[in-house]
């Protein structure tokens, strides 16, 4: 499985996302962008250029740089995530363009949600700027989680299980980032 992160904005949450979904599913971790990241999980590298590696998830840092294209075609996912504000919209729909006719199965991820009708806006923004029918979009709201993860070295679900407190704290986010999962499993798994 290859899982690439990318949106040429920063500050969307690509690193604690990737970092968690490698962690949860055993993967490498490969970045183009120096991060604490490499220091808290075993399995990350720096690398620029990245290199196709199978079993790694991708964290492409804020721009499309050398090598990025070709790694795209191998992977069985791209996810853009994007935030509600505007700047990051632009850039989800910048980065599309630079993508789309290299990567295959693309998800939109909106994070740092507040309410579902963020979601519709985003899609609707998206869409008239020439992004496919076929992206997938899904959310995740805004949570702590998302730094808690970088800070403890520990990934969403491991937060999430630590315990009654933190799962009752990171329920609703918990269940989104679950689908998240469910979905990578059905669409890069098979």
């Amino acid at each position: 499985m290859r899982i690439a992160i990318i949106n040429s904005k920063g500050g969307v949450g690509k690193t604690p996302l990737a970092f968690s979904l490698a962690k949860d599913f055993g993967l490498n971790l490969q970045t183009n962008d120096s991060s604490v990241v490499t220091q808290i999980y075993d399995k990350a590298v720096f690398f620029n250029p990245c290199k196709i590696v199978d079993d790694t998830i991708y964290d492409f840092g804020g721009f499309v740089a050398s090598g990025v294209l070709s790694i795209l075609k191998e992977c069985d996912l791209v996810i853009i995530p994007v935030t509600p504000k505007i700047n990051s919209v632009f850039k989800a729909a910048e980065t599309y363009k630079q993508i789309k006719d290299y990567a295959g199965n693309v998800m939109v991820l909106v994070t740092d949600v507040v309410n579902k009708g963020d979601l519709a806006t985003i899609i609707d923004a998206l869409k008239g700027t020439g992004f496919k029918n076929d992206v997938e979009y899904m959310l995740l709201k805004r949570s702590a989680i998302f730094e808690n993860a970088i800070a403890n070295g520990m990934s969403f679900s491991e937060l999430y299980n630590q315990n009654g407190l933190s799962r009752s704290q990171y329920k609703d986010f918990y269940l989104q980032y679950y689908k998240i999962i469910e979905y990578i499993k059905n669409k890069a798994l098979s």
